[in-house]
């Protein structure tokens, strides 16, 4: 009998006929007054307080960047950000964030120049990340000229939890490279999967046999990922 392909999504969000496994959890973290400081150019022995972010202008690439920096107690209404992915701009805009400006695919390399077109060199900007960041952004942008430091919030851990690896056949969507991994640590690859990246960081976190079974989304989100999922199941069936 001919079957479609069990799509799992590597992850907490739900789709109808999608299997999740949340294979990591977020932990937040608490930065020191040297890493604001450094981020900020400020002198080391700067007695940090959350003043010192008025008017400096948040790079923010993920939803969970939103939840660290509300657990940090720092206030989003009405600060501008340049922001990556729709969840991100919507969970931004959620806590009354202006965003600056969005890039249309989601990578890296188009955030650097819609910052280039849309800021001045001499205005501060702080890249809020997690512990396995996606692109050296704050790097690159210095390189430029920019006055961009990063503050590290959060990092995705490996889930303790046991989980059934993948039936044979699967097509296994990945949101970012820390969920890669955590499959990787959990699971061995079968020759059988196929993988979508929901973005081309994603996509090259994935060993070279793995990116020759894999796709990426046309866009930089799950809804996108599951769509294509779909396309391919509709076209290749196996029995």
């Amino acid at each position: 009998m001919n079957k479609k392909c069990p799509i799992y999504l590597i992850g907490n969000v739900s789709f109808k006929d999608v299997i999740s496994l949340p294979l990591t959890e977020i932990h937040f973290l608490q930065p020191s007054n040297l890493e604001y400081n450094n981020a900020l150019n400020l002198d080391s022995k700067h007695d940090f307080s959350i003043s010192d972010l008025e008017n400096v202008i948040f790079i923010l690439t993920s939803k969970n960047t939103i939840a660290a920096l509300k657990n940090l107690h720092i206030p989003l209404h009405g600060k501008k950000a340049f922001v990556i992915g729709k969840m991100t701009r919507s969970a931004f805009l959620k806590e009354g964030g202006i965003p600056i400006a969005m890039p249309k695919e989601g990578y890296g390399a188009e955030l650097i120049q819609l910052i280039q077109n849309n800021m001045s060199k001499s205005q501060k900007a702080i890249y809020f990340r997690a512990r396995e960041s996606f692109k050296n952004i704050a790097h690159e942008l210095k390189c430029l000229g920019y006055c961009v430091g990063e503050v590290i919030v959060y990092e995705s851990i490996v889930s303790q939890k046991y989980y059934k690896p993948p039936e044979p056949n699967a097509i296994i969507i990945f949101g970012a490279p820390s969920s890669y991994h955590a499959f990787m640590q959990k699971f061995a690859w079968d020759s059988t999967y196929r993988a979508i990246a929901i973005g081309k960081s994603t996509f090259e976190a994935f060993a070279p046999h793995i990116q020759n079974q894999s796709f990426i989304a046309p866009s930089q989100s799950f809804h996108s990922c599951v769509q294509l999922a779909r396309q391919y199941n509709s076209k290749f069936i196996f029995s």
